[in-house]
Parts: structure tokens; sequence; C-alpha cells
């Protein structure tokens, strides 16, 4: 499902929704954001009670983070293209975080803890999370975030604990 490229007017002019000053607190030297830019409905909005514009959002979360500590990408159409669904979405942005050096959790520790919790799917999810980490990696590589590919990406299973 693509992306709209710009909201409606009718959600576009809606409040972001993220206020500093509110309860869910954004802004400031601490904030950073790891951002799945693929619209997720609430209950709300698929009940047709209200709607959300991603790029407002995105908007609001890039004004309230220092530009270094914000990363965002369609997390969950790389999911679907690599891993032939969206449901490792979530493993791959813990992927990503981890490579930022946003998670204060070793290597070692999280391989365990998905190896250990996954069950028969521990090995997809460790290529989720090693896709996120190669993702990561790309965009500080380069000044682009994430080209699109017509060639698969390639992930290596083996137990390298740098790669």
């Amino acid at each position: 499902m693509a992306r709209p490229t710009s909201c409606s007017a009718s959600t576009s002019s809606k409040r972001a929704g993220i206020d500093p000053k509110g309860n869910l607190r954004v802004g400031g030297r601490k904030t950073r954001a790891i951002i799945n830019r693929q619209k997720t409905p609430t209950i709300n909005t698929l009940l047709g009670t209200d709607d959300f514009c991603v790029e407002t959002l995105e908007e609001a979360l890039r004004k309230n983070t220092n530009g270094r500590d914000y990363f965002s990408a369609d997390v969950s159409q790389l999911s679907e293209r690599v891993l032939a669904t969206k449901l490792y979405a979530n493993v791959i942005m813990l992927g990503i975080a981890f490579q930022r050096g946003e998670l204060p959790l070793s290597l070692d520790s999280l391989e365990y803890g998905i190896q250990e919790t996954m069950g028969s799917a521990a090995t997809e999810n460790w290529i989720a999370f090693k896709l996120g980490r190669k993702i990561a990696h790309d965009a500080l590589a380069s000044p682009r975030l994430l080209p699109p590919r017509k060639a698969p990406i390639m992930i290596s299973l083996q137990k390298n604990r740098r790669g």
C-alpha cells in the first residue's frame, strides 16, 4: 500500500496530537524518535470517529527532536518486501534502535531474548532484527535514506556477533 504524498485538508488541519506540554512529552535534547512511517489505523480511525495524517505527525516529531536523533522509514513496507509479511516490522525497528545505540542492552542479550522467546519464529525474528541493523547502518552510511531497491537485501545468518 503506497503512502499518500499529502494529507487531505480535513486530516492535515487536525492538530498532530503531540504536545511537548502534555502527557506524551516530546522535545528537548533527550527526545529520540524511531518512526515507522506506515499508517497503522487506531480503533477510532477504523470506526470513522477520528483520523490522523502521518505527515503531520512526522512533522511534529521532527520539530521536537534533534535531527540526528530522528529516524524514519516505511518499515512495514520493507518487512513485507523482504520477509513477505508486515509481522516483523516491530523487530526490525528493534534492530534499528539497537544499531543507533538507543538500547541499553548487549547484542548477546537481544539475541538470547529473541531465540528464547520467539519459539519456531526465532530464526525469522533474528533475520528481521539484523535487517533493522542493516537499515540503520546503511542510512548512516549514505545521505539518502533507503533508496528503492530491486535487488534483494542480503542478511547473514552467521553467529558473528558484530553482524
